[in-house]
């Protein structure tokens, strides 16, 4: 059951742009963390445990409904290359749980300048360990 009073309430000024606003997004529930990930690439130390636990979340098993431009093949792709590409295409938030700071998934978040009506996509993966947690609902 979706729950309106976990949502956060954001609020942004007319003047600011739809990446501007999705950019500066972060927020917590009762069990989870979300903040953008520029957070974590901006400090070796913590880009570096970010990629490591990626690897988890990202198994084939909880990418292949994704597009294929998305997925992480790891016969293919170092780890470091798909954040890079996925950090000049879209805006990532991460997801940790509250009580042991695990990663347990990446919210997804794009804008489309084509609209009229300024429009934010969002999508989100969220690592097999996590399934049957009733996290989506959070």
């Amino acid at each position: 059951m979706f729950k309106r009073d976990l949502m956060p309430e954001i609020q942004f000024s007319k003047e600011e742009t739809v990446q501007q606003m999705i950019s500066q997004l972060s927020f917590e529930t009762a069990r989870l963390s979300v903040d953008n990930w520029a957070v974590f690439l901006r400090d070796p130390a913590k880009r570096k445990k970010l990629e490591h636990d990626l690897k988890d979340i990202l198994s084939p098993q909880v990418t292949h409904r994704l597009p294929l431009s998305m997925r992480f093949s790891v016969d293919h792709d170092s780890i470091s290359k798909w954040v890079d590409v996925r950090d000049n295409e879209v805006t990532m938030l991460c997801v940790h749980a509250r009580d042991t700071l695990e990663l347990v998934g990446l919210i997804i978040l794009f804008d489309t300048p084509e609209n009229v009506i300024p429009t934010i996509q969002l999508g989100y993966i969220l690592g097999k360990s996590n399934w049957g947690k009733g996290m989506q609902p959070r």
